[in-house]
């Protein structure tokens, strides 16, 4: 409902979905809604799996989960991604996301049966409070109540599972906010404050959708229901009996983080190729570790900010974060040493080695198609190619062969009746 602090653009875009949903929606019927919005890196690839997985037992308790795609697709991943979208295209810091097609997305979940469950931690990428309280209007043409959950993670691990993150392909809001560091800590810069000053972020979620509905979880495995976040949301839920299937999205080794990164910092002509060949190629290992004292001085920009988050959201007596930081060693492990860094090196060879195979195969493949397409008019430089194929793939039968039968065409015309140089290829070459 509109409220006195809504700028203009607030109210018009409420008017505009209130206008265009006007033959579905009279108002929000009693109906709840559970808004997941991460944060990444708490088990939310997982939650969502389960969620899909277990729609009968859903709906034992009138819930319906929601993560039909934006654009139609046959099987659709299990979240409500496609639905947001970059405020700037060109930089995700400061406005970060906002929600796409309003009207439809209104539409969808109108017809969906009974109280919904939607989740998508890139929420968690919305940053503006404009864009929060547009995300609002939006679902209260629908929804009466609303609870907003959020899992945190302490900020020093949560930094280093995000930033790993950020190693594989197309992770584009990743690589903008934390960079391309090979370090599990990269240097802190303000647009880490974007998303792991959760005192700021979270009051922003909270003076719109109220303080009351905030249901925030502390993602650490002693603290959660069943010490698990998929059965811990489960039970927030309300739903005790659920098929739970295997964890998703696991981390990615040092090794394979460090060479992720450095592929998505450089702009190659052939990027995809070439991340394709090398990635699967790097041993994973052990994931990347800051020392003790790099977690501890990362973690205590955020101490005073936690300290007040936890003032107003938490009950009495109760911490947000542990302050122990034993699971680091003394010594960092996210430095390259002799060993691993001639590994890799290995590596990177094997992969160019595999791609000069790959060019070479096309390139065997264009000489001789082209040979065979010009030979009756230019046998000469038919001749020629197959000569540079047969270079490239000496043991090549086919070409071989014609080879032969163009040398004969070359040193006397073609007899009519005789072989066709240009008839249809045989592929046994390639063998």
């Amino acid at each position: 409902m509109p409220t006195d602090d809504m700028s203009e653009r607030d109210l018009s875009t409420l008017a505009q979905v209130s206008e265009s949903q006007a033959s579905l929606v009279s108002g929000p019927a009693r109906r709840k809604l559970f808004l997941h919005i991460g944060s990444h890196k708490t088990g939310t690839t997982s939650i969502q799996h389960n969620l899909a997985h277990n729609t009968e037992a859903l709906a034992a308790h009138g819930l319906s989960y929601f993560y039909e795609s934006r654009i139609p697709v046959d099987e659709p991943p299990p979240d409500l991604h496609s639905w947001l979208g970059f405020v700037d295209r060109e930089r995700i810091a400061p406005s970060g996301m906002t929600v796409r097609d309003p009207d439809l997305l209104v539409e969808l979940l109108d017809a969906t049966r009974g109280d919904v469950i939607v989740s998508a931690e890139n929420f968690s990428f919305f940053f503006g409070e404009q864009q929060i309280r547009e995300l609002y209007s939006l679902l209260t043409l629908v929804f009466s109540d609303i609870d907003v959950v959020c899992y945190l993670r302490r900020q020093d691990r949560h930094v280093i599972s995000h930033h790993q993150e950020g190693s594989k392909p197309l992770r584009r809001a990743e690589n903008e906010l934390f960079g391309h560091s090979g370090l599990a800590i990269p240097a802190w810069t303000p647009d880490h404050d974007l998303y792991l000053d959760y005192q700021r972020r979270l009051t922003t979620w909270a003076d719109v959708f109220g303080r009351d509905a905030l249901r925030i979880r502390v993602f650490d495995r002693t603290r959660l229901h069943g010490g698990d976040a998929v059965a811990d949301f489960f039970n927030l839920l309300g739903v005790p009996t659920f098929t739970q299937i295997p964890d998703r999205n696991a981390s990615v080794g040092r090794y394979r983080t460090k060479v992720g990164h450095l592929l998505n910092a450089t702009p190659l002509v052939h990027h995809d190729l070439v991340s394709k060949v090398v990635r699967h190629r790097v041993e994973d290992g052990e994931r990347a570790r800051p020392s003790r004292q790099e977690a501890k001085d990362y973690y205590e920009r955020f101490r005073a900010s936690n300290a007040a988050l936890q003032e107003w959201a938490l009950p009495p007596g109760e911490v947000l974060f542990d302050d122990d930081f034993d699971e680091y060693d003394l010594q960092p492990f996210d430095r390259w040493d002799e060993d691993s860094a001639n590994g890799v090196m290995t590596t990177l060879l094997e992969a160019m080695d595999a791609l000069i195979s790959r060019a070479d195969d096309q390139m065997v493949r264009r000489l001789r198609d082209t040979a065979l397409d010009i030979g009756a008019e230019e046998p000469d430089v038919a001749l020629a190619l197959l000569r540079m194929a047969q270079e490239m793939r000496p043991d090549g039968r086919l070409i071989q062969r014609r080879l032969k039968e163009f040398e004969d065409l070359v040193q006397s015309p073609r007899i009519d009746g005789g072989a066709d140089p240009n008839s249809p290829p045989d592929e046994s070459f390639l063998a």
